[in-house]
C-alpha cells in the first residue's frame, strides 16, 4: 500500500507538469512516465485485491477503486482538452476537478495503508502477549518444579535421617547398659529400618 500511495502521488505531480508544460518533448516524457506508472499502480492494486480477507478491507478497497476511476476519467478529459489546444479549459479542470479528485484518491489509499498498519500493530501486540504468557508459564512451571523438588528432597532426607537418629539413640542406650531401650518407629524394609531391626534383635538376644 505504501508503494501504491507513492506511485499515485508521483503520477499526480506528473499530470500537473504535463498539462502546464508547453514543451512537446517534456509532454511526451511525462505522458510515457504517467502511462508506465499507471500500469504499475494497476499491478499493485491487483496484488492488494488478491490479499483482501475481511469485509472492512474489501469495502476500503472498493472506495479506492471508485476514487481512482473518477480521477482517471478527469485526467483523460484534461488530456483531451490539452490535445485540442484548449489550455485554459485544461487548467481549469485541474484546479476544479483533478486536484480534489486526486486528493480524495490519495486519501482513500492512505485509509487502506492505515488499516494494514493497524492490523500489523494488533498482530504484533498479540505475538508479544503470547510471548509474555508463554514466558510466565515457563517461570511458574520452573518455580513449581523447584518447590516440588525441594519437598521431595526434604521428604527423602527426613526418611533417612530420622531412622538413623533413632538407631543411634538406641545404640547409645545399649552401649550405656540399657537393654530395655526400644525404637518407637514402625519398622521398614529400607536400610535405616533394617538397622533398627538388627538392633532390636540384638537387644532381645
Amino acid at each position: 500500500a505504501e508503494d501504491w500511495l507513492m506511485a499515485t502521488s508521483i503520477n499526480g505531480v506528473r499530470t500537473l507538469a504535463l498539462v502546464k508544460s508547453s514543451d512537446p518533448e517534456a509532454q511526451q516524457f511525462f505522458q510515457k512516465a504517467i502511462t508506465a506508472q499507471s500500469k504499475q499502480i494497476t499491478e499493485i492494486q491487483n496484488g492488494v485485491e488478491a490479499s483482501l480477507v475481511t469485509p472492512e478491507e474489501k469495502q476500503l478497497f472498493a472506495i479506492v477503486g471508485q476514487k481512482r476511476a473518477a480521477y482517471v476519467d478527469i485526467r483523460k478529459n484534461i488530456f483531451a482538452e490539452k490535445d485540442g489546444g484548449r489550455e485554459a479549459e485544461a487548467k481549469q479542470l485541474i484546479d476544479t476537478k483533478m486536484i480534489p479528485a486526486l486528493d480524495a484518491y490519495v486519501e482513500s489509499v492512505r485509509n487502506v495503508l492505515a488499516h494494514y498498519q493497524h492490523e500489523v500493530e494488533l498482530a504484533d501486540q498479540s505475538i508479544t502477549a503470547d510471548y509474555l504468557s508463554g514466558r510466565m508459564t515457563l517461570i511458574i512451571g520452573a518455580l513449581i518444579a523447584l518447590v516440588l523438588g525441594a519437598l521431595i528432597a526434604w521428604r527423602l532426607t527426613l526418611g533417612i535421617t530420622r531412622p538413623l537418629q533413632e538407631a543411634l539413640s538406641v545404640a547409645e542406650s545399649v552401649a550405656e547398659g540399657d537393654l530395655t531401650a526400644r525404637s518407637t518407629m514402625v519398622a521398614t524394609q529400607d536400610e535405616p529400618g533394617l538397622l533398627l531391626n538388627a538392633l532390636q534383635r540384638m537387644q532381645e538376644n
